[in-house]
Formats: C-alpha cells, sequence, structure tokens
C-alpha cells in the first residue's frame, strides 16, 4: 500500500507529514533557535566579521608588484627583470615562453626601445601562501602607452622566497577583455 495513502488512513494528514519533515530540516531548526541576549534582556548583535589581517606574504607580494610597477613606468628593463629568480619564467599572453632573467631582461629592453613612456596599471586579486616559501599571485594589468591602445591582461605569478627576497619564478599572462580588467 502507498505509503502517502497509509499515512492519510492513519488520521495523518499530508500537511502533517510535510511539516514533520520541514521541521526536522537543519536550515528550518537554525530559523527556530532564540537570538542570544544581552544582560539586559535585549538581543545580542552579530559579531561583526573581521577580514582577516594580511599574511607577511601578501604585504611582500604586494610590495613587489608596486616595486615592478615603478620600474616599469620608468621604462628601466634591469630592474624589471630583476623581480625574477635567476631561473624563472615568463609567459606571455601568445604562449610564448622566456627562460631566465636574461632571456627576460632582453624582452623587457626591447619592449621599452619599441614603447617609449608605456605604463603598467596592477591590481593584485589574490595571494596564496603555499608553505612559507612560496605564493601565488593572481592579477590583471593594463598598460598604456602614447602610440597604442591599451593592453589588458590577467596573469598568475608564482613567487619563491629567496635569500630572504620574494622573487618570482614563473609569470603566465592571457590577453583579456577590458571588462574583464576592470
Amino acid at each position: 500500500m502507498n505509503l502517502l495513502l497509509r499515512l492519510t488512513r492513519s488520521g495523518l494528514t499530508v500537511f502533517a507529514f510535510s511539516l514533520f519533515f520541514m521541521l526536522d530540516s537543519a536550515a528550518l531548526q537554525a530559523q527556530f533557535q532564540r537570538t542570544p541576549l544581552t544582560s539586559n534582556g535585549e538581543p545580542a548583535a552579530a559579531e561583526a566579521q573581521e577580514t582577516p589581517s594580511p599574511t607577511d606574504a601578501e604585504t611582500a607580494v604586494k610590495k613587489v608588484a608596486e616595486k615592478f610597477k615603478q620600474a616599469f613606468d620608468a621604462g628601466n628593463a634591469e630592474k624589471v627583470a630583476g623581480f625574477w629568480a635567476p631561473e624563472g619564467e615568463y609567459i606571455d599572453g601568445s604562449g610564448k615562453r622566456l627562460a631566465g632573467r636574461a632571456e627576460i631582461q632582453k624582452m623587457y629592453t626591447e619592449y621599452f626601445k619599441n614603447n617609449k613612456d608605456a605604463k603598467i596599471q596592477i591590481s593584485v586579486d589574490a595571494v596564496r601562501e603555499i608553505g612559507d616559501q612560496l605564493a601565488i599571485e593572481e592579477g590583471r594589468t593594463v598598460v598604456t602607452g602614447p602610440e597604442a591602445p591599451p593592453a589588458y591582461s590577467r596573469y598568475t605569478a608564482t613567487h619563491m622566497k629567496q635569500d630572504g627576497q620574494w622573487k618570482m619564478v614563473s609569470v603566465n599572462e592571457s590577453v583579456a577583455s577590458p571588462s574583464a580588467s576592470q
């Protein structure tokens, strides 16, 4: 015999059956829990959720991004390349891979020669610390110059702490639309 039919015949209605299962749900039970009261009997205010303070790695990586911007805006290829570890790599938006700081510096030297007064805006979206020697940064950039339209990109940079300094060991950049970079 059908369970619903048996319950209806035994005097329980569908409503009562449904109410039983609704009251058993954790979400509904949570709604009926009592709100904590203060000493004067008033409902206690919900604790404000604190924003976690940035980790040392997050603070350091954001400082690296700011110093990178300063070196880029100055057109200083040597300083820009200096943010990479000697064995670092850079993969540009077209998929071209540059291996080693010397190759990266050579590329930036050529870039700055052909793009005088190029400027970069960097937005660090997230920094995830992996252990105490590794951090992964995700962000967006916009490169502008007097003779070219803005170039938008997204990037993922892997930083490694070497001799007390955070160095980029891998940067993977992809072309982005203006709306994805804001």
